[in-house]
C-alpha cells in the first residue's frame, strides 16, 4: 500500500528540499525495479521449479539452488527499497521536527 505524504514546500528550507525530493525519486525507482525483477525472475524461478523435475538434469538440491538464485535479485531489491524508505521517513521526520520548532506564518 502506498502512503501519501504532503508538506508545504514553503515551510521547508531550500537546502533540505532537494535531498528530500531526490530520495523520494530514488525510492520510486527502486520500487519499479523491484516489481520488474519480481515478475521476470519469479517467472524464471517458477519455470525452473516446474521444468526442472521434468527434464531431470539436476538433483533436487541443484533445482532448489537455481530457484533461490533466481529469487535473490528481487529479494536484494526489496532490502534496498526498505533502506531507502527508512531514510526517506527519517528525513521527513527531521523536516517535520525542524518546521515544528520554527513555525512560519501562512502566506497571505
Amino acid at each position: 500500500m502506498e502512503t501519501l505524504t504532503w508538506f508545504r514546500s514553503a515551510t521547508v528550507p531550500r537546502d533540505k528540499l532537494a535531498p528530500l525530493l531526490s530520495e523520494y525519486l530514488a525510492l520510486d525507482r527502486l520500487r519499479t525495479v523491484r516489481r520488474l525483477l519480481l515478475v521476470r525472475c519469479g517467472a524464471l524461478a517458477l519455470m525452473a521449479a516446474v521444468v526442472g523435475p521434468l527434464v531431470g538434469w539436476l538433483s533436487a538440491l541443484g533445482r532448489s539452488l537455481v530457484v533461490a538464485l533466481f529469487l535473490l535479485p528481487p529479494a536484494w531489491a526489496w532490502i534496498l527499497e526498505r533502506r531507502a524508505d527508512l531514510r526517506l521517513t527519517d528525513r521527513l521526520r527531521s523536516i517535520d521536527a525542524s518546521t515544528a520548532r520554527h513555525p512560519q506564518a501562512p502566506p497571505s
